[in-house]
């Protein structure tokens, strides 16, 4: 990728972890931002496996409902590499809970991670975007796509692929492209947070997943991001990419 610059958020789990490691495999150097730095040390680590210098690698540990912590995350990794070619909107968070059951917290919570962050860091990257002409690539679902009991968070999905369409039509006339991938359901930390067993899990992809009877793969998410933002899709923008067996095609 001849030394192109990514950040991605939520990269100490999970989806967000295995694009990191995916792009480091390509070449990208990269910003890796997550809560937990013990968990971003360890994707270092990996990514310093696929290639990367200690020096092509900049992490930083924050919280993306922190908006003065996504203008330092584009800020630093501009100044630090002197480019931004891309951005990954990946942090997020689950919540498995009936409409009737959400609370306020709860709503306020997932609209802010899963939305709002993505908005602003948007914003925050759009000065160093247009100089490389570079490109986001949000990480939707495929709750999107398909109405759900589980109200709050496919609404912040939804709401996130209407960013995607917003921004892809609001960037385009800087040379910048906008996709998103909305995945089915995967195993990562958010069925863990959730206290999903294996079995519940398996049960939802069951029922949602019409091509295979199996959980998403992470890295076929990250292989997806990768060819969004490579010149092999230089004009693709605007995408919403469904990555769920099939699910979005509804029962």
């Amino acid at each position: 990728m001849g030394g192109k610059v990514a950040i991605v958020t939520g990269s100490s789990s999970g989806v967000g972890e295995a694009i990191a490691i995916h792009l480091a495999s390509l070449g990208y150097r990269l910003t890796v931002a997550g809560r937990n730095a013990e968990n971003l040390l360890k994707v270092v680590n990996k990514c310093k496996e696929q290639g990367l210098a200690d020096k092509e690698i900049l992490s930083m540990t924050g919280d993306v409902n922190d908006v003065e912590f996504l203008k330092k995350m584009a800020n630093d990794t501009n100044e630090y590499f002197n480019r931004v070619d891309l951005l990954v909107n990946n942090a997020g968070v689950g919540c498995m809970k009936h409409l009737s059951e959400t609370t306020v917290e709860d709503y306020d919570l997932v609209m802010s991670t899963n939305l709002r962050s993505a908005f602003f860091a948007s914003q925050a990257a759009l000065p160093f975007l247009k100089e490389s002409k570079g490109s986001v690539v949000n990480v939707s679902s495929c709750g999107s796509l398909q109405p759900s009991k589980l109200c709050v968070y496919t609404m912040s999905k939804a709401g996130m692929d209407q960013l995607t369409l917003n921004t892809a039509k609001a960037f385009a006339e800087y040379g910048i492209r906008v996709n998103s991938v909305n995945p089915g359901v995967m195993v990562t930390n958010l069925f863990n947070a959730a206290d999903f067993s294996h079995n519940k899990v398996m049960d939802m992809v069951k029922w949602m997943h019409a091509l295979q009877n199996r959980p998403v793969k992470l890295d076929e998410v990250a292989t997806a991001v990768a060819f969004l933002a490579s010149e092999q899709a230089a004009m693709i923008t605007g995408c919403i990419l469904p990555i769920d067996g099939g699910f979005h095609l509804g029962k």
